[in-house]
């Protein structure tokens, strides 16, 4: 049996030292977690009970409840399981507080969604299509959910004339129309294949030529949600259909409420008065199957070759449809003021009070979001559950533990963003860390483990005490070595730096507080098929985790990962890990941009020569840490702590990277070359980017200032007489 490695986990503590010891002396992954000088019996003690207290038919029971009904940003159950987790934190000894934010929320109607009509010159209906899914959160439920899809920051609206193809919807393919004589497209609604890096330009295209609304379809989303091997939903992960739900329509880099950038969307915040929308017309995504049926519609001009979806059908570009028939697209979902709540639960630490350890996950979903982000939010629940437990035992952490239950992330991270916008000064001051939650199990192959590189030694110390559920003899961290080994060729799993997707962004890309993000994923890492649909169930999570097994190695990992930073006498974060990372950064950047960069007199010696130094500084900084006795000099264990929990926050920029908004990480934040997980510096690589265009290489020159001086004055701080 494949869950038979319970009883392996039940070994004796003696046990577990020796084989992480032999880990490490295989692996030559520094042990950290032993500098940390842990004599204390009690911590391994206590840590061990709150182990044992995480249960998996909890996390069952967990998943089943908060995924029972659909629960988008705003809605009446949103709320509901805010207040339910409310209950549990008081329960549980903790001080829960509520954190409102009156935001700009993309909403759909419920009772009123979007949808697209065909009538006849008589006006009658002959064709209709509503936007909304119908799914249930069980197969045998007699309960069926509508879940309507939406773009959001889309406008509302309804137009009615013909319906003009467009193919990818790109300026050439616009000037094609003025050779078939279309020079404009004179109020019909466009119809063309969606691209997500360039859907911006195809919306102002639309715009452009005139055209009253835009319907997009994917054929790649269809093969990603419909192809494959397995069975198909009830009996497989596989989808019966190709489902659509919701696409964002802001710039891809602004996050939080896009009334009060920069600012938190609080009480006596003036909201932007005018923002110049990307999408100015009704927008809507068709699934590709019925994109073919409305395109067999159309009259007119004959398709250019490369137009052509297939080769079966005689398709006609429009805008005049068969019989004479009109086309109407009504788009009801519109953005509404809608007051959102972060419920955050506080253990204050008995020692360092001021020092936050967070570990967060949203409590939104498009749909049931069993898996996104369901599974997060049990392990989170469950964890927080079992520190209750040790809290009626008269246990309280060395530091401050926040647990953190996010609104509206998937509308733009909204929740998240908007805390730490409110928060920023204290965070940075206070915040050792953020765990992210987010999508925690979604397959059964292997962790993909992504962080800030200092906390890279600390997540795969910590997995290698935790037994996983693919044999008796298996640690999350031996199933992930051999599944996503390391891409250099070292004797590690892979560890990338955190990506661009969750609520950990205002996190590290604002406040500089390092992240890290779990998840339980198939090999190769992609996405589960039913992910943002109505198929996202407990029923489907039951399939490859019928027990639950996978959901309690990730919650127990979390555990000994926040334990572990809010109870270490020593923060188990290693700069040498950071410091290697930050040079290959550098590296990248050089390779790809030495070249622009030195027409313009611009070079990145300093740089270079500046991570240097701060390596040479962290490798010192490591070895004094390894000469400290907690014991004998607590005082110097604090300024290490105070040096370490202020390290990140040095490469936050005064000001935001250009067209970032305000992400401001100069080493660590994602470019909008979108080369990850191989990063370059992104301060310098956007200025870089937007130079190309306007000519501003003084941009470029700034970035580059900033980031040395910002490098420079990490190696500062970490300087000990």
């Amino acid at each position: 049996m494949r869950f038979a490695f319970l009883s392996a986990f039940l070994i004796t503590f003696v046990f577990i030292i020796g084989l992480v010891i032999g880990l490490f002396t295989r692996t030559g992954i520094s042990s950290d977690s032993d500098i940390n000088h842990r004599a204390s019996g009690d911590y391994n003690k206590k840590l061990e009970t709150l182990l044992k207290l995480l249960d998996n038919e909890e996390l069952g029971r967990f998943s089943r409840y908060f995924s029972h009904e659909p629960h988008q940003a705003g809605s009446r159950r949103s709320e509901e399981l805010a207040d339910e987790i409310k209950r549990r934190w008081n329960n549980y000894g903790f001080h829960v507080e509520t954190w409102e934010y009156n935001v700009l929320l993309p909403r759909a109607k419920e009772d009123n969604p979007d949808y697209f009509e065909i009538k006849d010159q008589n006006g009658n209906i002959t064709m209709r299509h509503t936007f909304a899914a119908v799914g249930k959160s069980d197969p045998e439920s007699n309960k069926t959910w509508s879940v309507p899809s939406f773009f959001f920051y889309g406008p509302s609206g309804s137009v009615e004339g013909g319906l003009l193809y467009v193919h990818d919807g790109r300026k050439e393919d616009f000037e094609h129309l003025k050779k078939i004589n279309i020079t404009s497209c004179n109020g019909s609604v466009v119809i063309m294949t969606y691209s997500f890096s360039s859907i911006g330009q195809q919306l102002k295209n639309a715009y452009n030529c005139n055209a009253s609304g835009v319907l997009f379809f994917s054929k790649q989303l269809k093969i990603m949600q419909t192809s494959g091997n397995s069975s198909v939903y009830p009996l497989g992960p596989r989808l019966p259909k190709e489902q659509p739900l919701i696409i964002g329509l802001e710039d891809h880099w602004q996050v939080g409420d896009i009334l009060t950038p920069n600012l938190p969307a609080s009480d006596g915040i003036y909201r932007v008065e005018k923002i110049d929308w990307a999408a100015k017309l009704p927008v809507q995504l068709v699934d590709y199957d019925l994109a073919i049926i409305l395109l067999q519609q159309l009259k007119g001009s004959a398709l250019p070759e490369q137009w052509k979806p297939d080769n079966d059908t005689d398709y006609r570009v429009g805008p005049s449809l068969k019989n004479n028939a009109t086309f109407n697209l009504t788009v009801n979902s519109k953005s509404e003021m809608t007051k959102i709540h972060d419920v955050i639960g506080t253990v204050y630490g008995h020692e360092e009070p001021d020092s936050w350890v967070l570990v967060g996950n949203h409590r939104d979903a498009i749909s049931f979001g069993a898996g996104d982000a369901g599974s997060g939010t049990s392990g989170m629940m469950e964890l927080s559950r079992g520190i209750g437990e040790l809290l009626k035992k008269g246990w309280k952490p060395r530091r401050t533990i926040k647990v953190c239950s996010w609104a509206a992330e998937e509308v733009g991270l909204i929740g998240s963003t908007e805390y730490v916008q409110d928060n920023k000064k204290l965070l940075q001051e206070r915040a050792v860390a953020y765990i992210n939650m987010d999508n925690l199990v979604h397959g059964n192959d292997s962790i993909k483990a992504t962080g800030n590189p200092m906390t890279m030694d600390l997540v795969y110390t910590q997995s290698m005490m935790v037994a996983d559920p693919h044999g008796p003899q298996e640690s999350i961290y031996s199933v992930w070595k051999r599944s996503r080994p390391d891409l250099n060729g070292k004797d590690r799993p892979q560890f990338h730096t955190v990506g661009f997707g969750s609520d950990y962004i205002p996190f590290y890309d604002m406040a500089g507080v390092p992240s890290i993000d779990l998840q339980y994923a198939k090999v190769p890492y992609a996405l589960p098929q039913s992910y943002h649909t109505v198929y996202d169930t407990y029923h489907l999570i039951s399939m490859f985790d019928p027990h639950f097994m996978f959901h309690l190695a990730q919650t127990k990992l979390t555990a000994r990962i926040v334990y572990a930073l809010s109870n270490s006498e020593l923060i188990p974060f290693n700069l040498n890990s950071f410091t290697s990372s930050l040079r290959e950064i550098t590296n990248r950047t050089k390779v790809a941009y030495e070249k622009d960069l030195n027409q313009h007199g611009i070079n990145l010696k300093p740089i270079i020569k500046a991570v240097n130094d701060l390596a040479e500084a962290g490798w010192k900084f490591e070895k004094i840490k390894n000469q400290t006795d907690p014991q004998k000099d607590p005082a110097k264990i604090r300024m290490l702590n105070r040096r370490m929990v202020a390290f990140n926050k040095l490469f936050i920029s005064p000001q935001p990277i250009p067209n970032r908004f305000d992400l401001r990480n100069l080493v660590l934040g994602i470019s909008q070359n979108l080369r990850y997980p191989d990063i370059t510096l992104a301060g310098i690589t956007d200025a870089l980017l937007a130079a190309n265009t306007s000519g501003r290489w003084e941009m470029v020159k700034l970035q580059v200032s900033l980031t040395h001086h910002a490098i420079t004055q990490a190696s500062r701080s970490l300087e000990i007489p």
